[in-house]
């Protein structure tokens, strides 16, 4: 994590190197592990520093959120979900702010609803 994060501050705005720590996470057990880990907000703060629009900082960061949501949602705990699901929000929507070519992938990738959150006719 220490090789990729400081790849990632050479060159804040390369999503090549935010690749590296995306396979990171792609591990087998790798997000469990790293959602939690508090090294990787501070990395992704660090490359804002340098680069307010770096938008591969802001994409892992919203993917954090949403990964701390769904292991929230496992363990029942309805408060951090709630944070969790907005925070992750509230990351994409400066994303499309920033970068409004992409704001329908980052529209479309917005946490998702819970089952219970859902209209009946689309649960079955």
């Amino acid at each position: 994590l220490e090789y990729v994060g400081r790849a990632v501050l050479r060159a804040p705005a390369s999503s090549s190197a935010w690749g590296y720590l995306g396979a990171l996470l792609q591990l087998p057990g790798g997000a469990a592990a790293l959602v939690h880990d508090d090294r990787i907000p501070a990395l992704c703060s660090e490359a804002l520093e340098l680069d307010s629009t770096c938008c591969p900082a802001m994409m892992l960061l919203a993917d954090l959120h949403e990964a701390r949501a769904s292991a929230a949602r496992a363990s029942k705990d309805e408060g951090s979900v709630q944070s969790a699901a907005e925070n992750a929000t509230a990351v994409q929507a400066v994303l499309a702010a920033v970068d409004p070519i992409r704001r329908q992938l980052y529209n479309y990738s917005k946490p998702s609803e819970t089952e219970d959150d859902m209209p009946e006719a689309v649960k079955t």
